[in-house]
């Protein structure tokens, strides 16, 4: 073994000391960075030399630069991270339609019905007063209004919730439009633990939105699957969209493929959820309440004789108004109170008024055998608890994810004191490796002198 084999030890010894160096700095500089993994330098020993006397060392060599990263910990933040978008999205859209209800309150619709079942019940007592006539006109006028705008709210939340689902495909789109870019990106770099972090940022932005499975090849490039259903590959990728049909099912598919996406434990799966089942069965429950108060009204109210006179068979609520958005009180009634009736035309009679008084504890059809209080406040309580539980889950899943997050930062996280000690480390060793550069220099110099 030569003397220039020594300096090329040394030389060797040089480079991957610089190289430590440098990757120790580049973690320093990112301790605080989103997304950053703490990088690595992997040393090999070079290629040893075959001699007389047996094999010689000849250096250490760059193997490489790795992240410190755990897949596993990875797929677990990623599965939880979509389980925690799908309660917060439950909980924000169910808790805001929960404050449309107000409930318990004074002034919600169960206090609202309770106060037109009492004015009735007035006017039983007083069929001749027309005061007691413009108190029911005017309870009848307060419900109408707060069963009205509750049905147009939830309306509005369901309108609010179509352009969150939309805007959130949008980000998937762009997320996908991203990984493909960086998947080109390593592919043609190679190793770049920087793009890599950044691809792997991306795809923890999606999994919040969508459940994720991610696949890597030995390219470097990595497939990544929407559900059950491949969204990238490689520089490849599909084009997510919201999907509707006729029947108000709501989906997400791709637009070269008639199949829908399985979002479930997603933000996206929990929007297609309360579009297709979640909004619809409230409207369709407040809907129910509003005609089985129309029917029940008209039924008893058709039966008397208005305190203006003439004959039986004028109704309360327009017969047709049977929605919560349709809903309202005939013409006549609101241009006279004396259009409502309170009896059968017999003096002091009361018996229509105190009928439909009495509906206010009667079970009404089209009410699964309740009556109109019990079922809206079992409406309210239902969606009460859904909202209750959507909290707890949250509470459970951000356990879960910031155990997760804990442990992968752990792992990948930058410890500046850790680098600091690492920095001395390698800068001890370049000292050592410029003096075996010395050394070798010297003898080469006595060897030059010796000729």
């Amino acid at each position: 073994m030569s003397l220039s084999s020594l300096l090329g030890i040394a030389r060797s010894a040089l480079a991957a000391r610089q190289t430590q160096l440098e990757v120790t700095g580049h973690n320093i500089a990112n301790a605080t960075s989103d997304g950053y993994t703490r990088q690595r330098v992997r040393l090999v020993a070079a290629t040893p030399l075959r001699t007389t006397v047996g094999q010689i060392g000849t250096g250490v060599v760059v193997d490489g630069i790795e992240r410190a990263r755990s897949t596993g910990l990875d797929a677990s933040f990623r599965t939880e991270s979509g389980s925690l978008g799908r309660f917060q999205t439950l909980s924000d859209t169910l808790g805001r339609v929960e404050a449309m209800f107000g409930e318990p309150s004074d002034t919600g619709l169960a206090a609202s019905l309770d106060a037109f079942w009492s004015a009735w019940s007035d006017l039983a007592a007083d069929p001749s007063g027309s005061a007691t006539r413009t108190v029911v006109r005017q309870r009848a006028t307060q419900s109408v209004s707060q069963i009205g705008d509750l049905g147009r709210r939830i309306e509005g939340v369901r309108t609010q919730t179509i352009t969150q689902l939309t805007s959130q495909v949008g980000e998937i789109n762009n997320a996908a439009e991203r990984i493909v870019s960086l998947n080109i990106q390593i592919q043609a770099a190679g190793v770049a633990p920087d793009l890599r972090d950044a691809r792997d940022l991306a795809v923890d932005q999606l999994s919040k939105l969508v459940p994720v499975r991610v696949v890597e090849h030995p390219t470097g490039a990595i497939a990544v699957y929407a559900g059950d259903t491949l969204l990238v590959d490689s520089g490849m990728r599909r084009e997510l969209t919201v999907n509707y049909s006729l029947d108000g099912v709501y989906s997400l598919g791709f637009t070269d493929s008639s199949r829908p996406v399985l979002a479930t434990n997603s933000s996206t799966g929990a929007l297609v959820d309360l579009l297709t089942t979640g909004l619809p069965e409230l409207q369709q429950q407040v809907d129910q309440l509003a005609g089985a108060i129309v029917d029940a009204v008209n039924a008893e109210h058709f039966k008397g004789v208005p305190a203006s006179g003439g004959l039986a068979g004028t109704n309360f609520f327009v017969s047709t108004g049977t929605t919560a958005h349709s809903m309202a009180i005939e013409s006549a009634i609101l241009e006279s109170v004396d259009a409502i009736a309170a009896g059968l035309g017999l003096p002091g009679d009361g018996s229509v008024a105190q009928a439909i008084a009495n509906l206010r504890g009667t079970a009404l059809p089209g009410l699964d055998g309740r009556s109109a209080g019990a079922f809206y406040a079992d409406v309210a309580t239902g969606l009460g608890l859904s909202v209750a539980d959507a909290n707890r889950q949250i509470t459970t899943q951000d356990i879960l994810v910031n155990q997760i997050t804990n442990q992968r930062s752990s792992v990948s996280d930058v410890s500046v004191d850790e680098e600091l000690v690492n920095l001395i480390a390698f800068q001890q060793a370049y000292v050592a490796a410029t003096r075996v550069v010395k050394a070798a220099d010297e003898m080469m110099q006595a060897v030059l002198a010796m000729v």
